[in-house]
This record gives structure tokens, sequence and C-alpha cells, in this order.
């Protein structure tokens, strides 16, 4: 992700569809690579959330899918 403003905090969670966590960054410059304890994770859908605050202090939560393709 490629922010609009200046944030002060930031967390990207990324989820697979059964619910299970497989990745955590509080870097905007660190993404997730598709995989998980060192293994490629499979093709398909993938939940992600991202958390953070504004310069203003004001907290904001995004949340969708994402479509790993190899």
């Amino acid at each position: 992700p490629v922010p609009s403003a200046d944030i002060q905090q930031y967390q990207l969670d990324i989820f697979a569809m059964s619910g299970q966590h497989i990745f955590t960054s509080r870097s905007l410059e660190y993404g997730w690579n598709g995989e998980f304890q060192g293994g490629a994770m499979d093709s398909g859908n993938y939940i992600y959330v991202i958390k953070y605050k504004d310069n203003s202090g004001k907290e904001h939560i995004d949340k969708g899918q994402l479509l790993l393709i190899r």
C-alpha cells in the first residue's frame, strides 16, 4: 500500500481465507511476499487488514481481499 498522507503508526495483517494469521508488518517498506513459514502459499484469495493513525491521531482500519497469483 502507498499512503496518500503521512501516518504515525501502521500495521498490515494478512490472513488465509480460513482465518489463519499468516503475516504482520509494521513498516510500509516491508510487504508480504506470498510466503508463510518459508514456503510459498497457494494461489488464491487472502484477507488483509491495515490499521493506521494519521497525523491528527485519528485511527483508521481498511479491510479487503487480495488475489495471490503464481
